[in-house]
């Protein structure tokens, strides 16, 4: 089985954040598990899926255990939105007939 790395810069994009915020999260130990090799900070594929994970809800009582989980619940909760904006975005556009 081959480990899947992806850079902060990847990461950034996939989750619609800034490098620095995530640079951030990393001197404040929030976030998914990463390495540095060499200067470049890369996360496994595998890491980030378990935080997405743990990042998940059925309501907002659930909030309060994944805080304490280390998870960065208002990060999570924009990671949804921008989730369902795209797909409102995707599936209007796909109405509109813009590709």
């Amino acid at each position: 089985m081959e480990v899947v790395h992806i850079n902060q810069k990847q990461l950034a994009t996939r989750w619609h954040l800034s490098e620095a915020c995530l640079e951030r999260w990393r001197s404040e130990g929030i976030g998914p598990k990463f390495m540095k090799l060499k200067g470049r900070v890369l996360y496994r594929q595998v890491d980030i899926e378990a935080y997405e994970e743990s990042c998940l809800a059925t309501s907002t009582k659930t909030s309060t255990a994944q805080a304490s989980a280390g998870c960065c619940v208002p990060f999570c909760r924009q990671l949804l939105i921008s989730a369902d904006v795209l797909q409102h975005e995707v599936a209007r556009d796909g109405r509109n007939g813009l590709h």
